[in-house]
């Protein structure tokens, strides 16, 4: 953050409110010409996809057939499992797939996407992956929490039956 203290006047004639007001608008002023940039970065990446194409339609219908599949099989533990493995080894090879698309991309696509650090690979493929596979580790955590809590209170259970057969044994014994 660059901050130009010639730009900021005579700071021995402000009072000490009035200079952290100038101070703050100095910071905001700086820190919103930071944001901009990268916003404006971001438009112009949306703008240069071609969104009818069908190599993005295709990768697009992908990550909402996997983010179904997770969603619908979110109570079957083992599919879970085969879907995390699945989105774990893609993300995996997520750099040899930009980099043979890199060499291959007139093949399937209109325009090349794909650069050497492989930004578009992260955004239009590793990313998305990366939050459905997010998905699949929230509904696995809320799982074994419940598992827990049904354990816990049968354990609870289990002790207040002991506690109440004790008492009624010892019950017993003092009357007979």
């Amino acid at each position: 953050m660059d901050l130009n203290l010639e730009d900021m006047g005579d700071l021995s004639k402000m009072g000490p409110v009035e200079l952290l007001y100038h101070l703050a608008d100095t910071l905001l002023g700086t820190m919103e010409k930071q944001i901009e940039s990268p916003m404006h970065l971001l438009s112009d990446f949306v703008e240069s996809v071609t969104w009818s194409e069908p190599f993005i339609l295709g990768l697009i219908i992908f990550q909402i057939v996997v983010l179904t599949g997770v969603l619908v099989s979110r109570r079957k533990l083992v599919l879970q499992v085969i879907w995390f493995v699945f989105i774990a080894v893609s993300v995996f090879f997520a750099e040899p797939l930009n980099n043979w698309g890199r060499q291959n991309w007139p093949r399937f696509s209109t325009q090349n996407y794909f650069d050497r650090n492989g930004l578009f690979a992260m955004i239009f493929f590793a990313g998305p992956l990366l939050l459905i596979a997010n998905v699949i580790l929230v509904n696995l955590s809320v799982r074994t929490m419940v598992l827990a809590i049904r354990v816990s209170r049968m354990k609870m259970r289990a002790q207040a039956a002991s506690t109440e057969t004790n008492a009624q044994t010892n019950g017993h014994d003092k009357t007979d």
